[in-house]
């Protein structure tokens, strides 16, 4: 396993004005080329380094003389930017110089969108209209179900994943045969069924009862408690863009042996990437209790458990 590591160097001069010219070094030790290798910087970073924009202005990244896709990304949902993020391609024992500028927000570039999450319910057309925020039904919805696809699906140009959006609480994985963005029309009514090859790809997990791809339980002694039926379960979109997607999951009331937990499952997904990163927060956490995660086999030698309609 290599270790990835990307050194920063800031550039000699001012950077406390908006005139002045910033730059930093990006530097890859590494032999091996890195492909949309992702970066952030927090906003105090930032402008710890940078400066402060004028009022209006948000920072754009240049290199070559070319703008770099960004995100100024609002994570609190206070209306102000907390992180930018952005992706560079490095070729091995590589260094590369990024300039930042300062403009207003109409002179910004619109970069492609590349990442997205996205929850469709049901409209009274009989179509599918996006909320960036719901609540999931308690117990198993059943099929069909108000959401398209049966939950919430996050993509980019290389996969596609989903969640059950009921008790189920099943991830799940869409392979994908075009690097275009495809949830919204898969389970469309034009495109009912994501089992069969389509020209875009299909559902390829057999997830059943298992924990699919990377859904969540908790291990105490030597009895699992897999993530089932929760009395809350919360949808919320916090962005999506050109280089990634974030949003949360929030489960109340998760019973495990007798006790009862709050989850909160942060998931970032990135450009150029077959995974995602999950981060997992638990409230009233105690004992001897450890949260694992795993990822089902195609190759079954036996069909797993159903799933009953309370989960």
């Amino acid at each position: 396993m290599y270790k990835l590591v990307v050194l920063i160097a800031l550039c000699v001069g001012s950077l406390l004005t908006c005139e002045a010219k910033s730059s930093f070094i990006l530097k890859n030790d590494l032999a091996i080329n890195r492909t949309n290798e992702p970066f952030v910087f927090s906003r105090g970073e930032f402008e710890h380094r940078f400066g402060v924009g004028k009022a209006g202005e948000v920072p754009l990244l240049v290199m070559q003389g070319k703008p770099i896709p960004t995100q100024t990304d609002d994570l609190n949902g206070d209306g102000k930017w907390d992180e930018l993020a952005f992706t560079v391609n490095m070729a091995g024992h590589s260094t590369l110089s990024v300039e930042v500028i300062w403009i207003t927000g109409l002179e910004a570039p619109v970069f492609e969108k590349r990442t997205q999450v996205y929850l469709g319910e049901e409209n009274k057309n009989g179509g599918f209209t996006e909320v960036a925020e719901a609540d999931a039904p308690v117990g198993l919805a059943g099929f069909p179900t108000r959401y398209q696809a049966e939950g919430v699906g996050w993509e980019n140009d290389r996969m596609a994943f989903r969640i059950y959006f009921d008790c189920r609480n099943t991830k799940d994985l869409f392979g994908k045969l075009t690097p275009g963005l495809i949830l919204k029309k898969a389970g469309s009514p034009t495109e009912p069924t994501y089992h069969e090859l389509a020209p875009w790809g299909m559902d390829i997990l057999h997830c059943g009862s298992s924990l699919g791809a990377g859904s969540l339980a908790m291990l105490e002694g030597d009895s699992l408690y897999r993530l089932g039926s929760t009395p809350g379960y919360h949808y919320k979109k916090i962005t999506d863009g050109p280089v990634r997607t974030i949003f949360e999951l929030t489960y109340k009331g998760w019973e495990v042996n007798g006790h009862k937990f709050e989850a909160v499952e942060r998931i970032t997904l990135w450009i150029g990437k077959y995974w995602f990163q999950s981060e997992v927060t638990i409230r009233e956490f105690t004992g001897e209790k450890q949260v694992v995660t795993g990822i089902t086999t195609t190759k079954l030698d036996r069909e797993p458990p159903a799933i009953s309609g309370e989960c």
